[in-house]
């Protein structure tokens, strides 16, 4: 029964995303959103992410997009009646704050409880020490570890454990920060230290090693009343030792005997039991194969990466049923909305596989370790479904958009294929292939991966498939095993579109299956399909007055949740307009795939073959591919040669290809008198002779891209040539070569069309210069360096320009002011990054206009000016990937945005900061280039205004000449104290301001003190206009903010 109590709920969201903390809780967020709603709660969202659904008032009564912490929320308890808090959907950040809550006292002083899991269940699950006494009091078995707080002890726990490797595990944190594998005790000290360093608790657990061990996951619901039930087994691919957000996992467990899952089963039972879970809860395991003897690894009591993985797999929506369970609902009393007839109690079964791998960004941090173990590196995931592992695994192959149709061949020799096979890396899987190619023993591709050799030969039937299909007989059973229309067609030697019409002369086509929780035993009234070569009855049929909407794919850098937040809208805009929207995408974390947010999904790979195949089916009046980013638009040429350019919604094929071609899109510019950057559209073979005509630096930009993949700034020959060896790029591909125009300020502009008016949707002013990404770049909105009458000038020239190009939807320029010149850099025919941003500033949903304006409807809409500034200020993921260096350029390396709100710039931006690091020490050092220095007069008077100011040697006689009070840190070559490393082991440093300089000795000092930095988890800004901001902000602003809900 409801807990009537519970009125004004205040649910804590994850903030920006994150490697180790993604998409996946904006899904089961807005998932508990939508339960509270629908149970009569007020529910009050706090999030600093602005990319989200859940800070829509589609789904929350009020947001604030504030930063989260215990001041922010003590605000909105006073504002906003605040009698629970659900904390159980914000991953890490939100299970540590409630923590925080608890210990400070605000929970009690104002009456205040959180809901669902408890605060003490939390503590005992989140600190290692007391989870490992509290796993022994029940007999248990875990591995024998230590805790430790700090460097000393850490060498005691490493003599008692008595051999390596060790492993190290951090508390309080997410995406397994601070754990390691140490296989000496060198490294042992230098993890430890890291580990301490970021543990909230300064605790860590010195643990032996169970490396190579099996892993499996198990997904819990608890209710109150202690009924309880398995949503799902998951099998970790890869052994023990590799982060399960890491790992391929297959969804059911394949080689997990029906013993051991009953002990392990027994087990979860018995914890989440003793430890009064209400809700979600995910428990990881290590079984030995050969014993079946197993440890319990870790307990989250929350819902979590895995959550997601599990719903989406079963389709029994875990976050929703957790949420009326906070309510004080018993499983018996919630009925799955997915069948409409069972009820939660019942546990879930299904009759299909699914694939789960990790998308890392390795194409963007070329420079970083690739290898992969304890502690995260992926960016996002995708899912791949069928009714066995191969299909299913390449499916998902398939889904990481990046540009893999098969497991490809390797060019490496045989000792860097088994290299890479026992040290795991991105590509591991492909290794494994290549070995299975060149007839390496499976058993000993199992012992050096540790991967089952169940796997093992699951992949080898794919290989030996491989080499059968060399006529038209293996199509058949070629699909059967998840190849591809397109690797098949470069086997037989045929174009794509001609092997689809050959296929399906000779009847080859997949039916659409259902999930639906029971595999089959009831009616779903929910639709949500997945292909299969391997099965007859087609469970789906034509929806009618349907419109599709191709999805955005996997989380990764360049594309982010922003496109998932325009997918969604347009799909919510679709269907109150009557209209059926359909959803293809293949992520699991994500709430475009929620069972019921469209009128039908599909979880398919975004390839023109399975978006045909849905066509086909479907017949749809048309198909939006805006929404998806670069995944939908590089797809859109295909669907259009086959199906015809009618069927694609919105601004037209040629119009798409124009803005997306650099070459077409330079000559459009010329073509209409706009001034652009000097620049050559060529061949790459004709790279060297064209940048030296135009003389260096220069700009490079591929085409059809996203996030500035491949685009970069480089100032000489010997640049060009690195530039050339390190991308990989076709012979014969044509690039953009443009003059770098420098010291120029850059602006976004969104707009929004429907063919005959333009509606500009906002422009955001660059703070850094033009060079630095966009989607890197700090943005504010409204520009506070433009006066009113050139603001007016440049929305006058964009209308005219979008209705030349004939746009219908959204679109994106990003264009350069230097002196009186207004030169244009690109134009996106797509909803951009920044769409979400400017809908939460503005008030209006831009993307489900959009949707409607492409249907051909009118809307009229009220944008708002509440007069506040908003800054954007984006979120790297440098700690994780080590050997990165932290300067920007125009290659997008953020993986997630915060919003920060105030009366003025100023407070906006402190308060971005405080979202991404909260309170720091009021301490600044610099080390700032010869060509910066200048900077540097401009903002003395602040940095003497009550910082404790610290300068390299160059830097601090620049700033004892402007009369600024300041200590000199030294590089470690001047042989005196303090060191610039010693300052920031000892605590002393709140932020870092390092400018780069072109010299390589500058450069590979300054890198080190970048480096060092993040390592640390100190604020690091490299950009003299940013750190400028910064010093002002932070000199107005000491912890004194305000508030600023969206109600509605």
């Amino acid at each position: 029964m409801r807990d009537p109590s519970i009125k004004n709920v205040l649910l804590i969201g994850s903030g920006p995303i994150q490697i180790g903390q993604a998409a996946e809780f904006d899904y089961s967020g807005t998932q508990a959103c939508r339960a509270f709603k629908e149970e009569g709660c007020r529910v009050v969202v706090l999030n600093s992410n602005p990319a989200t659904i859940q800070t829509e008032l589609e789904f929350a009564d009020v947001v604030y997009i504030e930063p989260i912490n215990a001041s922010t929320v003590e605000k909105i308890i006073q504002n906003e009646k605040i009698d629970s808090i659900a904390a159980g959907f914000g991953g890490q950040t939100a299970l540590n704050l409630a923590h925080e809550l608890s210990e400070n006292g605000i929970l009690e002083r104002y009456g205040v409880r959180i809901i669902g899991t408890g605060v003490e269940a939390i503590d005992i699950a989140e600190d290692r020490e007391r989870f490992r006494d509290f796993l022994i009091s029940l007999g248990e078995p875990v591995p024998l570890g230590i805790r430790c707080k700090d460097i000393e002890e850490v060498k005691r726990a490493a003599e008692s454990i008595g051999s390596f490797p060790i492993i190290v595990r951090s508390s309080f944190t997410l995406g397994g920060s601070g754990s390691g594998i140490a296989n000496d005790m060198e490294s042992l000290l230098r993890i430890a230290e890291e580990s301490l360093n970021i543990s909230p608790l300064h605790q860590i657990i010195v643990e032996e090693s169970l490396l190579k061990l099996q892993e499996f996951e198990l997904e819990l619901i608890r209710d109150r009343k202690g009924n309880k039930i398995v949503v799902c087994s998951m099998e970790n691919v890869d052994p023990m030792g590799i982060h399960t957000g890491e790992s391929i996992v297959v969804t059911p467990s394949l080689t997990l005997s029906d013993e051991d899952y009953q002990k392990l089963r027994d087990s979860a039972f018995n914890i989440i039991e003793n430890l009064g879970i209400i809700g979600a809860c995910n428990i990881q395991f290590s079984v030995d194969p050969g014993t079946g003897r197993y440890y319990v690894i870790e307990v989250n009591p929350r819902t979590s990466r895995s959550s997601a993985l599990a719903s989406k797999a079963t389709g029994f929506p875990i976050a929703r049923i957790a949420a009326k369970l906070a309510l004080g609902y018993t499983l018996d009393e919630i009925k799955n909305p997915v069948t409409g007839v069972t009820y939660a109690s019942f546990e879930p079964s299904i009759d299909y596989v699914t694939v789960k791998i990790p998308r890392w960004p390795f194409d963007r941090f070329r420079d970083a370790d690739r290898r992969i173990g304890m502690s995260m590196k992926s960016t996002g995931e995708v899912m791949g479904i069928g009714r066995s592992f191969q299909e299913a695994l390449m499916k998902a192959i398939q889904s990481l958009d990046q540009g893999y149709y098969h497991l490809d061949h390797l060019n490496m020799d045989d000792n860097e294929i088994l290299r890479c096979i026992e040290e795991a890396t991105d590509t591991r899987i492909f290794c494994i292939a290549e070995a299975i190619r060149r007839k390496m023993d499976l058993e000993e591709i199992s012992r050096l991966s540790g991967w089952n050799i169940f796997f093992i030969k699951k992949i080898e039937n794919i290989v030996s498939m491989e080499e059968e299909c060399n006529t038209m007989d293996c199509i058949r059973e070629a699909k059967k095993r998840g190849f591809s229309d397109r690797y098949i067609s470069q086997r037989l030697g045929i174009d794509e579109f001609e092997l689809r019409r050959i296929r399906k002369e000779m009847g080859i086509v997949p039916v659409f299956k259902a999930i639906d929780t029971c595999a089959g035993e009831f009616e779903a009234i929910t639709p949500y399909y997945y292909s299969t070569y391997l099965g007859e009855e087609n469970e789906s049929s034509p929806t009618g007055n349907s419109i599709i909407i191709i999805g955005s794919g996997p989380i990764r850098i360049g594309q982010g949740i922003e496109f998932d937040y325009s997918s969604v809208e347009a799909v919510i805009g679709i269907r109150e307009n009557g209209k059926n929207a359909i959803i293809i995408n293949n992520n699991p974390e994500t709430v475009s795939t929620d069972f019921d947010i469209s009128n039908k999904l599909y979880f398919e790979p975004i390839t023109f073959e399975h978006v045909a195949n849905i066509i086909e089916l479907e017949n749809p009046q048309g198909v939006m591919v805006q929404f998806g980013g670069q995944t939908s638009i590089n797809i859109t040429g295909d669907i259009a040669r086959y199906f015809g350019n009618g069927i694609i919604m919105g601004t037209g094929v040629d119009t798409i290809d124009l803005m997306e071609d650099r070459g077409r899109f330079s000559n459009f510019l010329e073509s209409h008198s706009l001034e652009k950057a000097p620049s050559y559209y060529v061949e790459i073979e004709k790279a060297h002779e064209y940048a030296e005509i135009i003389g260096y630096p220069i700009l490079i930009r591929p085409s059809y891209i996203i996030g500035g993949i491949g685009v970069a700034i480089l100032y000489n020959r010997e640049d060009l040539e690195n530039y050339i060896r390190s991308i990989r790029i076709k012979k014969g591909t044509r690039l953009l070569i443009e003059k770098y125009i420098e010291n120029a300020m850059e602006l976004d502009i969104d707009a929004v069309s429907n063919g005959r008016d333009v509606w500009i949707m906002g422009m955001l002013e660059h703070i850094e210069e033009a060079g630095v990404h966009s989607g890197d770049s700090t943005m504010i909105y409204p520009p506070i360096s433009l006066k009113r009458d050139r603001i007016e000038y440049i929305e006058r020239m964009i209308k005219d320009i979008t209705l030349d190009l004939g746009i219908v939807g959204l679109v994106n320029y990003q264009i350069m002011l230097k002196d009186d010149s207004i030169i244009f850099i690109e134009g996106n025919p797509r909803a951009s990054r920044t769409v979400p941003f400017l809908s939460k500033a503005r008030g209006v949903q831009y993307p489900k206009i959009a949707a409607l304006y492409m249907l051909g409807l009118e809307n009229k809409f009220q944008e708002k000016n509440n007069n506040l500034y908003h800054v954007k200020l984006s979120v790297f993921p440098f700690s994780k990937l080590k050997g990165s260096d932290a300067i920007l350029g125009p290659e997008m390396k953020s993986t997630g945005e915060i919003m920060g709100i105030g009366r003025d710039p100023y407070e906006a931006l402190y308060k971005s900061f405080l979202s991404a690091f909260g309170m720091r020490r009021r301490s600044i050092l610099l080390s700032i280039n010869d060509e910066d220095k200048k900077y540097l007069d401009q903002i003395a008077e602040d940095l003497s205004g009550g910082f404790e100011v610290y300068a390299t040697s160059g830097t601090a006689e620049y700033l004892r000449n402007l009369g600024v009070k300041v200590n000199v840190a030294h590089r470690i070559s001047e042989k005196r104290s303090p060191t610039i490393y010693s300052l920031i082991e000892d605590g002393r440093i709140g932020y870092i301001v390092n400018t780069p300089s072109r010299s390589y000795k500058s450069y590979r000092d300054g890198y080190m003190i970048r480096r060092y930095a993040i390592d640390h988890g100190i604020p690091l800004i490299t950009n003299i206009r940013l750190a400028k901001f910064l010093v002002r902000s932070l000199y107005l602003y000491d912890g004194n903010y305000n508030v600023y809900p969206f109600r509605r």
